[in-house]
């Protein structure tokens, strides 16, 4: 049996609204005109990981971690004593930062061939929906060489997808409006950024671990820093959830007698072994790219979810011939 979602594509992503059909809205899908836009050159990368989308976006969120946790690439010093202004558009949640006459950091300053000066350095953070998280970076550089560009952009692009209630997909992109043909400049931007994405996603997953495995009770700790985050948490709450999850397939209706579950949890058993999660009362099956989560947040959120390609899970899905419409086939 296989269900259909409608699709939007977008450049380089597939958009899939898993809820009701008739309820799909185009218009709804985040703005990432720049990975197709050619004033952009992008370098692009994924993982597979151990953690869930909330703690990613509250990583992402978390600036204060970037002279720690990224030294060598994102970070410097004086980033993390600069002055943040929070506010909240919308369900966005969105952090401006103003860092001037300072040094850049490695990931900006190499490939900008400027490290040797001081510049100013704008950005903007913002949490768009539970599957993205996007920031605009702009290096001004007030004494620019002859024959360079007096301002650097850069535009980086997260993309979540939960596969369960512990494991994500995670895409990234870092797109720059210079060097357009400098192969080296690629090479450089691609390593930055995985180097960096992996230092999150290492802390991330021992982060998760702790969470799951830890005996002692669990509780929140927040201090200042932690308001684009906790904002973050809110929007989550406010969205609209009034959909239900799509029906687990055909082999999952028959309940696990090996293993309990309580209200908050129904499992469902593939035949192969494998299980469909629920998030609450709502049966997700485990291959499908959906936001719809028990966690923190709890509940299914009428949004897009985000799939850059079809994953490998052993389950076949196809396109119907030119139809706006993925199955994922149980």
């Amino acid at each position: 049996r296989c269900a259909g979602f409608p699709r939007a594509e977008r450049g380089p992503l597939i958009w899939i609204w898993m809820g009701d059909p008739d309820m799909a809205d185009e218009s709804l899908v985040p703005d990432t005109h720049w990975l197709t836009d050619p004033q952009f050159k992008s370098v692009t990368g994924s993982f597979h990981m151990r953690s869930d989308y909330v703690a990613m976006h509250e990583n992402l969120l978390d600036q204060t971690h970037f002279p720690f946790l990224h030294p060598g690439t994102v970070g410097t010093p004086e980033y993390a004593r600069s002055k943040l202004d929070v506010h909240v558009q919308g369900q966005q949640v969105i952090i401006d930062r103003a860092l001037r006459d300072s040094a850049p950091p490695g990931i900006y300053g190499v490939p900008a061939e400027i490290m040797h000066k001081k510049v100013d350095r704008l950005s903007q953070a913002r949490f768009v929906s539970p599957a993205m998280h996007v920031a605009f970076a702009q290096v001004l550089d007030h004494a620019p060489d002859p024959g360079r560009p007096s301002r650097y952009r850069f535009n980086i692009t997260h993309l979540i997808t939960p596969e369960t209630n512990h494991t994500i997909h995670y895409w990234w992109f870092n797109s720059r409006d210079f060097k357009h043909d400098d192969r080296q400049a690629d090479e450089f931007l691609l390593a930055a950024s995985e180097k960096a994405y992996l230092e999150d996603v290492d802390a991330l997953q021992w982060i998760s671990q702790v969470v799951q495995e830890d005996a002692e009770p669990q509780f929140d700790l927040n201090f200042a820093p932690d308001k684009p985050g906790l904002l973050m948490r809110r929007s989550l709450l406010r969205l609209p959830r009034p959909q239900a999850c799509p029906p687990p397939c055909a082999p999952c209706v028959r309940r696990s007698s090996a293993r309990k579950a309580s209200s908050n949890d129904t499992r469902f058993d593939f035949d192969d072994g494998k299980r469909c999660v629920a998030a609450h009362c709502c049966p997700v099956h485990e291959h499908s790219a959906v936001p719809c989560q028990q966690g923190r947040t709890g509940g299914h959120h009428a949004e897009w979810a985000v799939e850059r390609l079809f994953f490998d899970c052993g389950h076949d899905r196809a396109l119907a011939g030119g139809a706006a419409r993925i199955f994922a086939c149980g």
